[in-house]
C-alpha cells in the first residue's frame, strides 16, 4: 500500500465524533490514525456519527494507532484499503451495532507491524466486498464474539512470509460469511469457532500452498463451519483440523492431504462431520491421517483413504 496523499491524520491526540449527524467526509483523502514514532492516535465513531475516508491506516509508520466505532448508525466507511497495522501498531474494536466497511481490510500488514481487531455485540460489523486478511506478513488478530459479524469476498488467515494470523468466531450469533477462506496461506494461520459461532463459505483451504500451516478447531454445541463446496485439509501444506465437543463441520467433496501435502490430520472427538460427497484421506502423494473418537459421525458418499483410525471412548 502506497504513501498516503493527500492525508487527514490524527496523530498524537485523541478525536472523539459524537451522535447522529457529527461526521467527517473525507471522500478523496486518506484517514491515518498514528502515523510515525510517538504518534499515538486515538478516533472514537459514537452513538451514530459517520466517518467516510478514501484509505484507512492505524498505525501508519512506526506509529500507534486505535479506532472504536460504537453505537447504532455509527459507521466507517473506507472507499479502499483499511490497514489496522500498517508498519506501526493498529487497534480496531467495533461493538454496539457499529460498523466499519471497506473495499480490503488488512489487520496485521507488513513485516514488524501489530494488528488487533475486535466485532463484538448483535448488530456490530466488519465487511469488505474485497479481502479480509489477518497476519498478512505478521501476527495479528481477529476476534468476533457476542454476536458480532464479519463479511468478506475472501478471507485470508496467515498470508506471506512471517504471517501468523488468529481468526475466533465464539459465542451465539457470531457469524462469518466469506466467498473462500484461506486458514495458512502461505503462512501460519488460526481459526478458531467455538460456544455456537458459525463460519459459512463457499470453499474452505486449511494449508493452502507449500510452507503454510494451518489449523482449524471447531469445538463447542452449536459451532459450525459451513463450506458450500470442497473443504481441503492440507491443499499443499501443513493442516490440522480438530472437530470437538459437539462440533460440526460440513461440506461436498473433502481432502486431508491433497497435493504434496507433508502432513494433514483430521480429528472427530464426540462431534458430526458431513461430507455431501468424497472423503479422501490422502491424495495424491500426500500424508493423511483421521481420527475418529466418541460418538462421532463422520458420513460421505463415498471414501477413499490412505490411513484412518477410530478410537474407542
Amino acid at each position: 500500500i502506497d504513501a498516503p496523499a493527500p492525508l487527514t491524520g490524527v496523530q498524537t491526540c485523541a478525536l472523539p465524533i459524537y451522535g447522529a449527524g457529527a461526521s467527517i467526509s473525507h471522500a478523496s483523502a486518506d484517514l491515518v490514525v498514528g502515523q510515525t514514532t510517538g504518534d499515538d492516535g486515538v478516533l472514537e465513531v459514537l452513538n451514530g456519527a459517520t466517518v467516510s475516508s478514501a484509505r484507512g491506516f492505524l498505525g501508519y509508520d512506526a506509529g500507534q494507532g486505535t479506532v472504536l466505532v460504537s453505537g447504532m448508525d455509527s459507521k466507517w466507511t473506507v472507499a479502499g484499503d483499511l490497514a489496522v497495522g500498517r508498519f506501526g501498531s493498529g487497534i480496531l474494536n467495533v461493538e454496539d451495532r457499529g460498523v466499519v466497511e471497506a473495499t480490503t481490510a488488512f489487520i496485521g500488514l507488513y513485516g514488524g507491524s501489530s494488528g488487533q481487531a475486535t466485532v463484538t455485540g448483535t448488530g456490530s460489523q466488519l465487511k469488505a466486498a474485497g479481502t479480509v486478511a489477518v497476519g498478512y506478513e505478521t501476527t495479528a488478530t481477529l476476534d468476533v464474539i457476542n454476536g458480532g459479524s464479519l463479511i468478506s469476498g475472501v478471507g485470508i488467515i496467515g498470508g506471506f512470509n512471517a504471517g501468523n494470523g488468529t481468526v475466533t468466531v465464539s459465542g451465539m450469533g457470531s457469524y462469518w460469511s466469506s466467498s473462500q477462506i484461506f486458514v495458512g496461506d502461505f503462512a501460519r494461520g488460526t481459526l478458531n469457532v467455538e460456544n455456537g459461532g458459525v463460519v459459512d463459505n463457499g470453499t474452505g483451504y486449511i494449508g493452502a500452498n507449500y510452507g503454510s500451516n494451518g489449523r482449524a478447531v471447531i469445538t463447542g454445541m452449536g459451532s459450525q463451519w459451513n463450506n458450500a463446496g470442497t473443504l481441503y485439509v492440507g491443499y499443499s501444506g501443513q493442516a490440522q483440523l480438530e472437530i470437538r465437543d459437539g462440533g460440526r463441520v460440513s461440506n461436498v467433496d473433502s481432502y486431508v492431504g491433497y497435493i504434496f501435502s507433508p502432513l494433514s490430520t483430521a480429528v472427530v472427538d464426540n462431534s458430526t462431520w458431513n461430507n455431501g460427497g468424497t472423503l479422501y484421506v490422502g491424495y495424491y502423494a500426500s500424508h493423511g491421517t483421521l481420527e475418529i473418537s466418541g460418538t462421532s459421525q463422520v458420513t460421505s458418499t463415498a471414501a477413499e483413504r490412505s490411513e484412518l483410525r477410530r478410537r474407542a471412548g
